[in-house]
């Protein structure tokens, strides 16, 4: 999936544990650190079995491409680490869900957007057509009559 990855995980100071590729780490000179792919480890507990468990989800929502970049700023960490062997698996199986999921995500927008698009063309065409219809039978002149010649009234 990654070739040669650089993968940290990060405890922040609002208490999210964070497990991500790191692209630029930050120095003296730039705080913030460049990262994607970013799955926020979220822990929860099984009363049935007694069990604790842990997943993965966006840490960011509708970041989900491996194209998009995160800026971290590296003040918000408590400590970071690198990841073992078992959790690069675990967040590598999570991170191609995520591309998966984001994928379809963008299938279905595009087949909703061209849906619209059709519904919105059949739409203008009709008023397009029923604007024709009744200008047939009314004269091309811009004026109205005010009052209306029939009646006095204006109410």
């Amino acid at each position: 999936m990654i070739e040669n990855p650089d993968i940290a995980q990060f405890k922040l100071v609002n208490g999210n544990e964070v497990v991500c590729e790191v692209v630029e780490w930050s120095n003296d000179n730039q705080p913030d650190m460049i990262v994607r792919n970013a799955m926020q480890v979220v822990g929860g507990y099984d009363a049935e079995t007694d069990e604790a468990f842990f997943i993965f989800r966006p840490w960011c929502s509708f970041v989900e491409s491996h194209s998009e970049l995160i800026v971290l700023n590296s003040a918000h960490i408590l400590s970071t680490n690198k990841v073992n062997r078992g959790l690069f698996i675990e967040w590598s199986q999570a991170v191609i869900s995520m591309h998966k999921n984001a994928l379809d995500r963008q299938h279905q927008f595009a087949r909703e957007d061209a849906r619209m698009q059709a519904h919105l063309e059949k739409t203008l065409m009709e008023m397009s057509e029923e604007k024709t219809s009744v200008d047939a039978g009314v004269s091309t002149t811009n004026v109205l009559s005010f009052p209306n010649k029939d009646t006095e009234t204006i109410h």
